[in-house]
Formats: structure tokens, C-alpha cells, sequence
């Protein structure tokens, strides 16, 4: 869909994109004050599609 609007992308594996944001931005993706843990939720169906919305 982004490809058909002139979009460019590429595919990067979620765990390293999201740690790679965290990094790029300067931020903690947790706070040893307030959270032991992460977790990353996908969006996408059962069937391994996107929702349409």
C-alpha cells in the first residue's frame, strides 16, 4: 500500500527497529522506577493481515 502512494520502505525486524528508535531518539523503553519489562504487540489479525480501517 505505502509503495503505491511513492512511499519508500524496507523491511527491519521489530525488535531491532524498536530498540533502534528507543536509541535514536535518547530515550528508555523502560523505568527501573516503574516497570521490570517490555512488551511489543503486532497489528495484525489471526490471519496475519493488517486491519483495514
Amino acid at each position: 500500500m505505502l509503495e503505491r502512494r511513492g512511499i519508500a520502505l524496507s523491511a527491519v525486524p521489530v525488535i531491532t527497529s524498536v530498540f533502534g528508535l528507543a536509541s535514536r531518539l535518547g530515550i528508555s523503553l523502560i523505568h527501573p522506577d516503574h516497570a521490570h519489562s517490555v512488551r511489543f504487540v503486532a497489528n495484525h489479525s489471526r490471519k496475519g493481515v493488517l486491519p483495514i480501517r
